[in-house]
């Protein structure tokens, strides 16, 4: 009644492509890995290896892609036999929590399967299904890039170079470093800061951050920013808040220093501005939306300039044949260009019409709904240089402001509220 000798595989591509299962039961690695699986999905299989005959060969079966034994009875050997007549020890290859079930397939086949969907992890000692999508600890290089459908919770940093990609709500304990893609269908909540270069951060609800430094954040509802922001590019469907909390404390600067923020709707800040750099805040405009549009009118502009010069070509060739005979003996090659150069009108002109199109939606989108409520506001004081623009007017502020001060747009300017 020895315990037998199994050989593991996993089941998901991915895991397998990272744990490298061997013969003896163990894997060659401390790498672990989250990813989400349906309830019934099979997790990881093992294969009890028979015991050898007496030539020192062990029977084992093969296995089809749908794990089960395809060696036939007539075919199982004397080591399946001999697992059949005396009591079967299974392993202990991985342990595991009560969502994940061992299942027999076959004679020598168990597989873990997934009693629930969920978040699973695994790792060269472990196979679990997690009751709540938590991980506990960094996302790095060890535990690879995740990618989860619900709210996820992750109780340390996402590491340099990783990826993160969140259908609900997601929360970080800690921070997030360099070169990382975040992508965030609910809420936001980075509880230390986002301090890293080529960071580029996506959400389609609201924005909670303790600071933020040499990143971009694009996010559809609002951005509240406890701490400060650094050569920050931010862009908000909403309001944006940079509260500048502990600065005074720490001796660090203005709340916004450098960068460039733009909300539709307003910006507050405890201070902003620094010496060494342009401050750019921008509010009640959608800059990327402008950049797109700027472009689509000069493409429309091309657009209508080739087939004002296409027309003159046709007219040029229906002028120099003069009467109708004349027209129609022009020569097969000339009316063949001219039939070229009529059917590019056409292919322009529906070209226009779906760039027309375009360029509504871009307007429409283009300023928020309510234009009143665009502002930008210092509650402490406002430091030279910083660039300022409401809708489509634009203010620099060249020296210190001390105090509060609200910026809103006049009939024609911006103005200054004390």
């Amino acid at each position: 009644m020895a315990e037998q000798v199994a050989k593991i595989s996993f089941s998901i591509k991915e895991v397998q492509e990272r744990l490298i299962a061997f013969v003896d039961g163990h894997v060659n690695s401390n790498i672990s890995q989250y990813i989400e699986v349906k309830q019934g999905q099979e997790l990881a299989r093992f294969e009890l290896v028979p015991p050898a005959d007496e030539k020192g060969d062990s029977k084992k079966p093969e296995l089809d892609n749908s794990g089960e034994d395809n060696t036939g009875d007539e075919q199982a050997g004397e080591g399946v036999d001999a697992i059949d007549d005396e009591e079967v020890i299974l392993p202990e290859v991985f342990r595991i929590n009560d969502e994940v079930e061992l299942v027999q397939q076959s004679k020598l086949v168990y597989a873990y399967v997934s009693l629930r969907t969920g978040l699973a992890y695994f790792s060269p000692t472990e196979i679990k299904v997690l009751p709540e999508a938590i991980v506990n600890g960094d996302v790095g290089p060890l535990t690879g890039n995740i990618s989860y459908t619900g709210n996820l919770t992750i109780q340390g940093y996402v590491l340099v170079g990783q990826a993160v990609e969140c259908g609900g709500n997601l929360t970080i304990t800690k921070g997030i470093e360099d070169r990382v893609e975040i992508k965030c269908g609910g809420n936001l909540d980075v509880a230390w800061g986002i301090h890293g270069i080529n960071t580029t951060v996506t959400c389609t609800s609201d924005c909670t951050i303790g600071h933020v430094e040499k990143s971009e954040i694009i996010c559809d509802g609002n951005v509240d920013i406890k701490g400060y922001a650094l050569l920050a590019q931010i862009f908000s469907h909403g309001y944006i808040n940079v509260q500048g909390v502990g600065l005074k404390s720490s001796g660090q600067g203005s709340a916004i220093m450098g960068g460039q923020l733009n909300a539709l709707e307003s910006i507050t800040a405890r201070s902003s501005g620094t010496e060494a750099c342009v401050t750019t805040l921008v509010a009640g405009i959608d800059t990327r939306v402008k950049i797109q549009l700027d472009k689509a009118y000069r493409l429309h502009a091309l657009f209508e300039k080739r087939q004002l010069v296409t027309q003159k070509e046709i007219e040029m060739y229906i002028s120099a044949a003069g009467s109708a005979e004349k027209l129609g003996k022009m020569s097969s090659e000339l009316k063949k260009e001219v039939r070229v150069k009529l059917q590019a009108m056409k292919e322009e002109q529906k070209s226009m019409a779906a760039l027309k199109e375009s360029i509504s939606k871009l307007e429409a989108s283009l300023y928020p709904k309510t234009v009143n409520k665009s502002f930008i506001c210092f509650e402490e004081s406002a430091e030279a240089v910083i660039k300022l623009t409401i809708k489509d007017q634009q203010y620099s502020i060249e020296k210190r402001i001390a105090g509060t001060s609200r910026f809103r747009l006049g009939e024609d300017e911006i103005k200054r509220v004390v």
